[in-house]
């Protein structure tokens, strides 16, 4: 059931948007000046503190620690540190948590421990399916559970009473149409809630220097330098700062040089990952990504962390540390990432790590790529098949069932698709997870309601509830 939901929740992306495409995170500049950053995290961290209005005062650490608010030092203790061993002692001092050195056998050892999780729950959820399509035809599921909708919903009401609101970018990022979406729901929210403390936390923003806030307050009067924030997405963080919103940064670039030569730590979540440049698997990671990546082994990797399903793992491990951290302090908490960290039907999913109501919507649009950041995508895919570093959803292997459910949706989305393409949006409205079981379970004879219960028990709890967002290729 898990995975049927999740498949109705994007199976028909396939009819409209190409495959993930999301270019390297990592600023292009960056491993370039990666020992100059790193020494002078360092050297900030021993002697120095910046306040918000970003200058210098000459201080010794524990100094530098009492100049941070307290949602900063919450913040900071949930980050984890990659830092050199003679600076591990003033860090423990002050609460800070040091990430765990693995080495690149470690992580492909967990890595395999959660493709076999995933296996193993996705095996879960075709009993379960089995079981269920036996009772309901999937024309029926499709007309219980979605309502196709003409224009784009009224955000503010759409979201009312929710703290907790994901955003999840559909099948791309870097394109102009969804931040632009992004935007006017940022508007629409703080229309209807103008005394609501809301945080923005922003996957698209990363910090790239240690000991420093991932918040971004709009108290503050510009961006700090030592976070990097993808062009297309400044519009939202700036719109964000002029709505008196906070905005937090969720991912990191913490890299060092270390012993032997050609040595670096890359932090991943709360690890930092030991690897040498020399080794064959990760010369053939830099060929594979391209000529352009040759000067670059230290991004690479990053990418091939932060993509396989144990670097999303370990990232929405800190999304959610940083969020339990700071939740207290915000009414509402927006979530903008993409849709491989916003899924319910993912175990470790940020909402279902986090645990709690809210609203997702995910934003689905037909702009086209640019062909260099397609074939980057699809180069960057066939790497991750070909090292088996994340899993691939092949609609092959979809059963009976699912077909059916994918053709009765493509069928009640043929004129809505149609206007589409004639620049009108349309979204649609999906049931509730309560509203699910009172329609769907009533038609499951008793004896499977238990059986039924335990195997979709993944779903999030309560009244969480979905919506997609279709956007044209121009607005």
């Amino acid at each position: 059931m898990k995975r049927l939901f999740a498949f109705l929740l994007v199976g028909l992306l396939a009819f409209v948007l190409p495959t993930d495409a999301r270019p390297s995170l990592v600023p292009e500049t960056l491993t370039d000046t990666l020992d100059a950053a790193a020494e002078r995290a360092a050297h900030d961290a021993r002697q120095t503190s910046r306040h918000d209005d970003g200058a210098p005062s000459q201080e010794n650490p524990n100094s530098f620690i009492q100049q941070l608010t307290q949602q900063d030092k919450n913040l900071l203790q949930a980050q984890y540190i990659v830092v050199e061993p003679k600076n591990i002692p003033v860090f423990r001092q002050n609460g800070f948590s040091t990430a765990q050195e693995i080495t690149w056998e470690e992580f492909e050892k967990q890595l395999n421990v959660l493709q076999d999780q995933y296996a193993e729950e996705q095996t879960n959820l075709l009993e379960a399916e089995q079981d269920f399509s036996r009772f309901i035809s999937a024309g029926e599921l499709v007309s219980l559970i979605q309502t196709p909708k003409d224009g784009l919903p009224d955000y503010g009401q759409l979201t009312q009473g929710k703290k907790y609101v994901y955003i999840a970018e559909s099948g791309a990022h870097n394109t102009h149409t969804m931040p632009q979406e992004g935007v006017r729901i940022l508007k629409q929210v703080r229309a209807a809630n103008p005394k609501a403390r809301i945080l923005l936390a922003l996957e698209m923003a990363m910090l790239t220097e240690q000991v420093r806030s991932p918040l971004l307050s709009f108290r503050r009067t510009e961006n700090p330098d030592y976070v990097y924030i993808l062009p297309e997405y400044l519009a939202l963080s700036d719109t964000a700062k002029s709505l008196q919103i906070d905005s937090l940064a969720l991912d990191d670039f913490f890299a060092f040089k270390t012993t032997p030569a050609d040595t670096y730590l890359v932090k991943m979540g709360a690890y930092a990952v030991r690897f040498n440049t020399t080794d064959p698997l990760i010369q053939e990671f830099t060929r594979e990504y391209g000529p352009e990546y040759t000067d670059d082994p230290v991004g690479v990797v990053y990418d091939v962390l932060s993509r396989s399903s144990w670097g999303v793992q370990q990232r929405n491990n800190q999304w959610v540390r940083y969020i339990q951290a700071v939740k207290d302090s915000y009414d509402i908490i927006i979530f903008y990432a993409g849709n491989g960290h916003l899924l319910p039907s993912i175990s470790y999913s940020v909402p279902n790590l986090i645990g709690q109501d809210g609203i997702l919507l995910t934003l689905v649009t037909e702009e086209q790529l640019p062909d260099d950041v397609r074939q980057f995508a699809d180069c960057v895919r066939d790497i991750q098949c070909k090292h088996n570093l994340s899993p691939e959803y092949n609609a092959a292997e979809l059963t009976s069932y699912e077909q059916e459910v994918w053709n009765e949706k493509g069928k009640q989305f043929i004129p809505f698709l149609q206007q589409l393409e004639q620049q009108k949006p349309f979204w649609v409205d999906y049931a509730t997870d309560n509203e699910i079981e009172k329609l769907l379970l009533p038609k499951i004879p008793a004896q499977y309601q238990e059986q039924f219960t335990d195997k979709t028990g993944v779903l999030l709890p309560g009244s969480f509830k979905w919506a997609e967002i279709y956007l044209p290729e121009k607005q």
